[in-house]
């Protein structure tokens, strides 16, 4: 799980915005080509769109084996 940070964190490229009741579903890239999603309360974060910059921490990782 993921959640915006002002610091820390890294950056991704928003590629598409879907909202879903009251949260919205990003999918977006890291610089390095890591596919991301991120859920985050649509109130946050009014002003996000396609080619958009934000960035985010973990916060709650999960790890699987492979």
């Amino acid at each position: 799980e993921f959640e915006l940070a002002a610091r820390g964190g890294f950056e991704v490229v928003i590629e598409r915005v879907a909202a879903q009741g009251p949260v919205l579903q990003i999918d977006g890239r890291t610089a390095e080509g890591a596919r991301v999603e991120v859920a985050i309360p649509r109130g946050d974060t009014p002003w996000v769109r396609s080619g958009e910059k934000i960035r985010v921490k973990a916060r709650r990782a999960h790890v699987f084996s492979a």
